[in-house]
């Protein structure tokens, strides 16, 4: 039925001219029939909104259910309930996750991890220092397990640990003076810079996390090397360089 769906939608968009005919009757022939009814399900807090991620991917991942989530506790829920075949997402989401085994590893610059930044204005805050400062973090795991990746990021316990769940409300936070530094990755430090104008001094924080991971819940080729085989412009999009 969902193939069925997929090839009269693509019928449409032929008879409107908005795709070439032989260009999406070769998609359709050549799609795999035993990906179909299958689910990719997709937390990557940051500076996209889940309905641009499922439109971006909707296309490439032709005939896989795609769904996108905003939060962890919808994510997670969501999973123990449906079961889809595959998830991508950060490792330390995947570590609270059962039954999923990682099988790709994001990459940029050769690198698995990806450094974060403590953010503040006037003076740079260094890790060393942030006992006695307040701190604003995307939660992408809940208060207590954030609480604790955010004191293994920096090697020390913030006095206050503030998590909002969008990158919009970490300049928020700063720009209206509730906390005195806020940690970022080093690709959402590009988003934030290109939303505010504000004259950011940094400090690298001591660990890194995972840039992303592609985990399944069993042995799946099918949509494993469909992942891997990702358009650079869609990996790029999703803040990385391609898999290992």
């Amino acid at each position: 039925m969902q193939y069925f769906m997929y090839y009269r939608k693509k019928l449409a968009l032929i008879r409107q001219g908005l795709v070439p005919a032989a260009l999406v009757l070769l998609v359709i022939l050549l799609a795999p029939r035993n990906l179909y009814g299958q689910k990719l399900y997709i937390f990557l807090p940051g500076e996209h909104l889940a309905i641009h991620i499922e439109s971006q991917l909707g296309e490439y991942f032709s005939g896989i259910q795609i769904r996108a989530f905003s939060t962890f506790k919808d994510f997670k829920t969501i999973i123990e309930n449906e079961r889809p075949q595959g998830i991508i997402t950060k490792r330390e989401v995947v570590d609270h996750i059962k039954s999923f085994t990682v099988a790709l590893h994001a990459q940029t610059k050769g690198s698995t991890t990806e450094p974060y930044y403590i953010l503040s204005l006037g003076e740079p805050i260094q890790p060393s220092q942030i006992s006695n400062k307040t701190i604003g973090i995307m939660d992408f795991l809940g208060r207590n397990d954030m609480k604790t990746l955010t004191v293994h990021l920096l090697g020390a316990e913030p006095l206050k640990i503030s998590g909002v769940k969008k990158l919009e409300d970490l300049l928020s936070l700063i720009t209206l003076d509730m906390v005195q530094g806020i940690i970022t990755s080093a690709n959402d430090y590009n988003f934030i810079k290109r939303q505010s104008k504000l004259d950011f001094k940094e400090a690298r924080c001591k660990n890194p996390f995972s840039i992303a991971v592609y985990a399944a819940d069993s042995v799946n080729t099918e949509i494993s090397e469909r992942v891997k085989k990702m358009p650079k412009d869609l990996m790029i999009f999703l803040g990385f360089e391609g898999w290992n």
